[in-house]
């Protein structure tokens, strides 16, 4: 009967023969420890794991397990913001308060085969994600974000979220590749808030690629790394050294800054 497994449980030499006959017609198998037991004969779960394997290719999901996984909150904090938007709702939930890692990579999106309805859905998904996962930042630790269009990269409220604070974040990457026109009209549309401790008081790692940030108003006490690809100083350097000097365990064998039209890096 079910839930009686454990305590009904026995060996059977003919059973498992009958069991390992038929596995490899699965593509998941899920069991209880005693029913791998069975099927792959042996009381050793790890051993009767391989004996299963040896007889199929499904997708193995031992019970016990998969509850354990479930209430491990710390198995669910890495979110990639192209996954649906129910599967991102449920990794916040399952993660609870636990720190996040979350990653956005619009390319894919950008690049598809889509008509414009099919687009238009795609898009509302994204926002909704985008605004799950942003709703969500005061827990989040590392953050990345990349995208080839500026339409896609806006839909991020990077004016709100940048002027609220980050306790926990440790590492902040976005990309906004290629670049486009080097006008200052084009250059404001990637500017992002100043970087200051308040607001990310334990940030060690900061990457831009294609993007500005206000060097003048920008201090970061605990930045240790700094990467910064695609830029046009534009007249900022003197700011900007200024700004590396202001980051007290910034070492310059750590900022790397690769520039554009100017031929300085």
């Amino acid at each position: 009967r079910h839930g009686e497994g454990e305590i009904r449980f026995v060996e059977s030499a003919a059973v498992t023969a009958k069991l390992q006959s038929t596995l490899h017609l699965f593509d998941l198998i899920v069991g209880t420890e005693e029913e791998f037991h069975v099927a792959g004969g042996s009381t050793d779960t790890l051993q009767a794991l391989r004996a299963v394997r040896a007889a199929s290719a499904a997708t193995l999901v031992c019970k016990p397990w998969r509850n354990a996984a479930y209430s491990s909150q710390s198995l669910w904090t890495h979110i990639n913001m192209l996954y649906p938007k129910e599967v991102v709702r449920s990794l916040l939930i399952m993660s609870d308060a636990e720190p996040l890692s979350v990653q956005g990579d619009t390319r894919a999106l950008e690049e598809a085969e889509l008509d414009e309805d099919e687009r238009e859905e795609e898009e509302a998904e994204l926002e909704i994600k985008i605004e799950l996962v942003t709703d969500e930042q005061r827990r989040i630790c590392e953050f990345g974000f990349t995208s080839s269009s500026h339409r896609y990269f806006k839909m991020v409220p990077w004016k709100n979220i940048l002027k609220s604070p980050w306790p926990f974040l440790t590492s902040f990457a976005v990309s906004l590749s290629p670049i486009a026109a080097e006008s200052m009209q084009e250059r404001k549309r990637r500017e992002l808030r100043p970087f200051v401790t308040k607001n990310f008081p334990v940030l060690e790692r900061l990457m831009l690629d294609g993007v500005y940030v206000k060097w003048d108003e920008s201090e970061l006490e605990r930045l240790m790394l700094l990467e910064l690809r695609k830029l046009d100083w534009c007249g900022e350097r003197v700011v900007f050294e200024a700004f590396v000097k202001r980051c007290p365990r910034l070492r310059v064998g750590n900022v790397k800054v690769e520039a554009v039209r100017s031929g300085e890096a």
